[in-house]
């Protein structure tokens, strides 16, 4: 059995020496795994360079004790044969499998409950949920210009997005979004409208969304009132 596992592990350090080297690239960097129930999580620094079972990975033992222990012992990342992300401790033991899934966070494939999230912003540990956004905030531009007060509420509206109440005078813009609903995906939040429309807003700092760069037009930014 032994033998067996110590196969299966040298073929996932084969597997990963067969990866655009543009792949590997694009994964090195610091990473922020944590839970998707708002509790703060650890940041994770991978690199190019060789470790056993993998390339090194750096920040595991100090930042995720208390916070996500399962990977306290993390000393190696990989691909996996699907090309998900591996951690591994020092005797090759895999810890973790965090799977890609698209216009989404990678996710965890035995502990649904976590993210892996690259480029995390700098002042945020933890991922924002609907219990944590519930509230009122202000729909407004960058230099203080008030477009709307928004109701964000934790209640289910559908599967995965929950209901938004736009209150006060609000621009007219704002308006013929007619915005009902929001829905949540990493830090990014999208306030959707009843037309289909959507704006993509992500989250820079507690209480703080900025409207996304991909997304054409003014910009926008979305604080919590109070």
């Amino acid at each position: 059995m032994l033998a067996l596992v110590a196969a299966l592990l040298h073929g996932h350090q084969a597997k990963a020496q067969d990866i655009d080297p543009s792949t590997i690239d694009a994964t090195v960097g610091t990473w922020l795994v944590a839970p998707a129930d708002g509790q703060p999580g650890c940041r994770l620094r991978l690199s190019r360079e060789g470790a056993i079972g993998g390339f090194a990975l750096d920040g595991a033992e100090d930042g995720c004790k208390g916070k996500v222990p399962q990977l306290v012992d993390a000393a190696a990342w990989n691909f996996g044969e699907n090309a998900e992300i591996i951690f591994i401790d020092p005797l090759r033991k895999v810890l973790a499998h965090f799977e890609e899934v698209e216009g989404s966070p990678y996710r965890s494939i035995e502990e649904p409950r976590l993210l892996l999230l690259h480029e995390p912003p700098a002042g945020l540990d933890s991922v924002p949920t609907e219990k944590l956004v519930a509230g009122d905030w202000v729909l407004k531009r960058p230099k203080g210009e008030k477009l709307c007060d928004l109701t964000l509420k934790a209640e289910a509206a559908d599967s995965d997005s929950y209901p938004l109440s736009p209150s006060g005078d609000c621009a007219k813009a704002v308006k013929k979004l007619k915005l009902f609903r929001y829905q949540l995906n990493g830090f990014s939040l999208s306030l959707l409208g009843e037309d289909g429309s959507a704006i993509l807003m992500e989250e820079t700092e507690p209480g703080h969304f900025e409207k996304s760069r991909e997304e054409g037009g003014k910009p926008l930014v979305m604080e919590r009132k109070g």
